[in-house]
């Protein structure tokens, strides 16, 4: 079992963060709080990102990732087309993941695949730190696979103390996941969030 680092976010000094960001550009898995959920992340730039989140959580390995990122990370991830830019205007940052043809740049840290779901998390400690890595970030809910996710700091200690490197506890945590709506083949929505998905729907219908 690994030692597991464990940071309250209201109390981290500037070499608390200094040490996080290092640690996630080295190849480290934190859990740490964003805008909804807590979410497993790593440096979508650094070695085997992809296969270190999805054996820390044992996802298989087609399981879709999400990835954190900053709006101007976004338009260099995907085909940003109308739809996109319309929603991403309105919606982020916030809770809501849009899933679009990835580009070139955006395939590569997902392994070819030709589709990416992207968002724009509305935190401030999250977003700087992807600022400062010069990096998004590849996350998935806070569970192990098929499990509940973990709701509370409790429960995140419980299940990631000693596999994850580091957690980060804190943050305006809310209980439900991000919305999630595909674009890729007109609108689909694939989650339901706490977002109005007719609204999502009427925006995007607009353009063709």
């Amino acid at each position: 079992m690994k030692k597991t680092e464990i940071y309250e976010l209201k109390s981290l000094t500037k070499e608390d963060y200094s040490h996080i960001k290092q640690a996630l550009l080295n190849g480290a898995v934190a859990v740490l709080p964003t805008d909804t959920v807590y979410g497993v992340t790593v440096c979508a730039k650094s070695a085997g990102a992809l296969d270190k989140l999805n054996t820390t959580k044992n996802n298989p390995p087609t399981k879709p990732t999400q990835v954190l990122c900053t709006a101007k990370m976004a338009e260099e991830l995907c085909e940003a087309d109308k739809k996109f830019k319309a929603a991403a205007q309105k919606f982020w940052p916030g809770a809501l993941t849009i899933v679009a043809k990835s580009s070139q740049s955006g395939a590569a840290i997902l392994k070819g695949c030709p589709t990416i779901g992207l968002r724009v998390p509305d935190s401030k400690f999250v977003l700087n730190l992807m600022d400062e890595l010069e990096s998004p970030l590849l996350a998935s809910s806070a569970n192990m696979h098929s499990s509940p996710v973990c709701a509370t700091p409790k429960q995140v200690i419980e299940v990631f103390n000693g596999i994850a490197d580091i957690i980060v506890l804190g943050g305006d945590i809310s209980t439900k996941p991000s919305a999630v709506i595909d674009l890729t083949c007109g609108f689909k929505v694939i989650r339901s969030g706490e977002l109005d998905s007719s609204e999502i729907e009427k925006l995007v219908s607009e353009y063709k």
